[in-house]
């Protein structure tokens, strides 16, 4: 509980923490030796494997032993769910009014990069693609998946980089009928609140955040639900919304319903005329190919 409620205050570097249970065999070589390659300067001092991976963060020494730290494991490990059993992904595709049927699920385990990965994955195989957003009046169109899979990816990507790793909970995953809902532990940290979240850049967990920029996974620090809002609204849908308690943060991604008039003022804003008077009535319709 002290390390927790010190967690959620901003004051211990869990991430930074070492893992005196696991060894540096415990790493998956061939991916940080990959990840410290694509970060090496031309002319730089060569330096061991073991002072790379400490510099990195990956690493600590404790007592003259290097031990991989959380965020070494949760990154770079070669099962990580072996030291942390709830740093898992739980995705599922539930159908019905209130989603009780369940008609795929799966346990994603893994470093994070692959995780992030399997659920984008997941939802793929799980919901729509090529549903035609166009105008009726022209039969111009375009083809768009049913939830904008970079909207998706980043969601999912913010999650892993903002949940608290000392809740022993896993996030969560689920596709409705209407809507893709993902639920991390861990709320706001001190300071932020969901009115004012766009812009800011405060992760739980700073040097997972880093890793997972140089990965390719975050494209700019601070603009994560920016991009997710623009890349829902480019094909009609409206912004995510966000729940937020001092236990869990909650992202709701909503799916386009038959007929959209906003998708077909989105989509066609390029080519319809830019004063409401030279406008004409544009439509949106959205079905399955």
């Amino acid at each position: 509980m002290l390390l927790q409620h010190a967690a959620r205050r901003g004051m211990l570097d869990y991430e930074m923490t070492p893992v005196v249970a696991a060894t540096l065999n415990d790493l998956d070589e061939k991916r940080v030796m990959a990840f410290l390659s694509s970060r090496l300067r031309a002319g730089a001092p060569t330096r061991s494997l073991d002072q790379q991976l400490q510099t990195l963060g990956a690493a600590r020494d404790t007592n003259g032993t290097i031990h991989p730290t959380v965020a070494g494991l949760l990154c770079f490990g070669n099962w990580p769910q072996f030291f942390f059993n709830h740093a898992t992904i739980l995705a599922g595709r539930l159908v019905g009014p209130l989603g009780t049927q369940i008609v795929d699920r799966a346990i994603i385990e893994g470093a994070l990069p692959e995780m992030i990965d399997r659920v984008v994955q997941f939802v793929t195989r799980n919901t729509r693609h090529g549903l035609r957003i166009g105008d009726l009046w022209t039969a111009r169109a375009q083809e768009v998946d049913e939830y904008p899979l970079d909207a998706v990816r980043e969601a999912i990507t913010n999650a892993c980089c903002h949940r608290d790793y000392l809740e022993r909970s896993p996030i969560q995953v689920k596709i409705y009928d209407d809507r893709l809902v993902i639920a991390n532990p861990g709320g706001l940290l001190p300071g932020l609140d969901v009115a004012h979240l766009e812009g800011q850049h405060r992760p739980r967990n700073p040097r997972l955040a880093e890793w997972l920029h140089s990965l390719g996974y975050v494209e700019r620090f601070g603009v994560g639900l920016i991009r997710m809002r623009e890349a829902m609204a480019k094909v009609g849908r409206p912004a995510p919304e966000i729940q937020a308690t001092p236990e869990s943060f909650v992202l709701t991604l909503r799916r386009p319903g038959p007929v959209d008039v906003q998708a077909a003022a989105i989509v066609m804003a390029a080519s319809t005329p830019s004063t409401v008077a030279e406008a004409r009535p544009w439509y949106a319709q959205a079905w399955r190919q």
